[in-house]
């Protein structure tokens, strides 16, 4: 699973790293919302779960703006305000769940694994129903933008490229 850590706590950056790394999750910590954007440009079609601090956000904008760039984003908030408006706020503004502070490793880890299935799920209806997404094997090709993954890690392709792998990928019994 791929997280995103959004935090302006360094000490609880390095702890929420730690616990998702401890399950063997690709972790990239993000310094703000504009590193943040520049990390989704290449993931815009993979699910991807984003963890922030709600401490960290200039405003719920963000959160709603997020949503629209990526669309298999999943948004985790941690906050530390215990009031129920503050909740309906994120939930409103296009957060998928939020975890009020302090809170148990385990339930990050549930509540982040939940999200990934259902972004995850998302993705895979698309994908039956689109005719310009197409997966094979570990790949997966986006004739929309020319865009190829293997293993949910973008590749940096031009068009001939992808569409040269896409053919070789398509046909290899037959080559």
């Amino acid at each position: 699973m791929q997280v995103l850590i959004w935090e302006n706590n360094r000490l609880q950056e390095r702890n929420l790293q730690h616990i998702f790394e401890g399950k063997r999750h690709k972790v990239q910590l993000c310094t703000g919302y504009l590193d943040l954007r520049t990390k989704l440009r290449t993931r815009m079609h993979t699910p991807a779960l984003l963890v922030v601090n709600t401490k960290a956000l200039g405003s719920l904008q963000q959160i709603y703006h997020l949503h629209r760039y990526a669309p298999y984003l999943s948004i985790l908030a941690i906050c530390s305000q215990q009031d129920n408006d503050s909740h309906l706020s994120l939930l409103n503004a296009g957060a998928d769940a939020y975890l009020p502070q302090p809170f148990v490793p385990e339930m990050l880890l549930a509540q982040s694994h939940a999200l990934y299935r259902h972004s995850t799920r998302l993705l895979q209806a698309k994908l039956e129903k689109s005719n310009t997404l197409e997966v094979l094997g570990d790949f997966r090709f986006d004739f929309d933008q020319y865009s190829a993954q293997y293993q949910h890690e973008p590749l940096n392709l031009n068009k001939r490229e992808f569409l040269l792998l896409h053919y070789l990928i398509k046909h290899a019994e037959s080559i």
